[in-house]
């Protein structure tokens, strides 16, 4: 395991994970500890973190999306930007991991063609510098 502080925020690398942020493939703010507490995605408040997996070109998520990796479960199919939502059990975040960076057979068509994994975070809207109509 890896940790790193940025300004007040802690980031927790685990060794599963490494490999697919060092590749690019998996977003940092999947490991701010800091930003999942104030988000509401501890393990207090849930037992699955939301995920969107954004896959290549090579992957027609709209007629066919790969399957999810053990422990997720997929949602939401999002063709416009080529990916899907992903709920991930935190419990089984060590398959979940495997069949992300893995190189057996059901990890290559888990990952085959994903580019990479963010976090479904939650966005608030701020309308204090809005436009009015002219």
């Amino acid at each position: 395991m890896q940790t790193r502080q940025s300004g007040k925020d802690l980031y927790v690398y685990p060794e599963s994970a490494v490999k697919a942020l060092a590749a690019g493939r998996a977003d940092h703010e999947l490991f701010n500890v800091t930003g999942l507490v104030r988000q509401g995605y501890d393990d207090a408040h849930t037992k699955k973190l939301p995920l969107i997996a954004v896959y290549d070109g090579s992957v027609n998520v709209a007629r066919s999306a790969p399957p999810a990796p053990r422990g997720a479960d997929r949602s939401l199919v999002l063709g416009s930007i080529g990916a899907v939502a992903l709920s991930a059990d935190k419990e089984q975040a060590a398959a979940f991991w495997a069949d992300v960076t893995g190189t057996d057979a059901r990890a290559r068509s888990v990952s085959g063609g994903l580019k990479k994994l963010w976090l479904d975070g939650k966005v608030r809207a701020n309308l204090e510098r809005s436009r009015s109509p002219s």
